[in-house]
Order: structure tokens, then sequence, then C-alpha cells
């Protein structure tokens, strides 16, 4: 088509103006049109080729979009899966400073009962001694 545009062209120009153009004029001209349908040729391939990469320009961007998107989704679902994490830790550590308490309680009851029993036994000693003193000495020992 653009070649018959061309000659088309070049047939006008010589029908028009036969006298006017000289050989070396016929020959610039017929460069120049080669030259032009050359050059539309890698508009043509130049812009098949633009076409191109904005497409794939388009599909890296739809692909950085859904690896984002993936990417979003994964850290949401770590970020609710360490709330929790916390939240089981929080009631955890309350459980355990709950024992703790309660150890601490049933220790001091136990060193109450110790004291308790040391005190007793000191009596049930120094009442054991007068006593044996006091029968040891009636008896002369």
């Amino acid at each position: 088509m653009k070649h018959l545009i061309a000659v088309v062209l070049v047939l006008v120009f010589s029908v028009t103006v036969p006298a006017q153009i000289s050989p070396a004029d016929a020959a610039k001209i017929r460069t120049l049109i080669a030259e032009k349908a050359a050059l539309e040729k890698e508009k043509a391939e130049l812009t098949r080729q633009l076409t191109f990469w904005k497409d794939g320009a388009k599909n890296w961007e739809s692909l950085f979009l859904a690896e984002k998107h993936r990417a979003d989704n994964v850290q949401a679902e770590r970020i609710e899966e360490l709330r929790k994490a916390t939240v089981e830790l929080k009631i955890s550590t309350a459980v355990l400073r709950q024992q703790v308490l309660s150890d601490r309680q049933y220790i001091e009851r136990l060193e109450g009962r110790v004291k308790s029993l040391k005190r007793q036994r000191l009596y049930t000693g120094i009442i054991g001694f007068a006593t044996g003193t006091a029968f040891g000495s009636r008896l002369n020992f």
C-alpha cells in the first residue's frame, strides 16, 4: 500500500511536471521516497515494540500488585497470630503469677507451722527438762 502511494506520487509528479524534473532530481525523489518508506517501516516496528513493552510493563505491574497484596495478607495474618500469642502469653503469665502468689501463701503457712512446732518442741523440752530435773532430784540422781 505504501509502495503504491509512493509510485503514484512519482507518476503524478512525472506526469504533471515532466519538463521541470531532471533525472538527478528524480533519483533524489526516489531515494527520499525509499527513505520515507524505510522510516515508516522502522516507525511501525518501533510502535510494535513500544506496545510490546507497555504490555509487558502492565503485566509486571499486575504481578507486583498481586505479590504486594499476597505479602500484605501474609503480614496481616502474622500480626493477628502475634496478637493472639500475646494475649495467650498474658493469660499464662497471669496464671503463673497467681500460682506464685498461692505458693508464697502456702510457704508462709508452712513456715508458720514450722515455727509453731519449734515452739511446741521448745516448751516440751523445757517442761521435760524441768520435770526430769524435778523427778531426778527426788530420786537423787
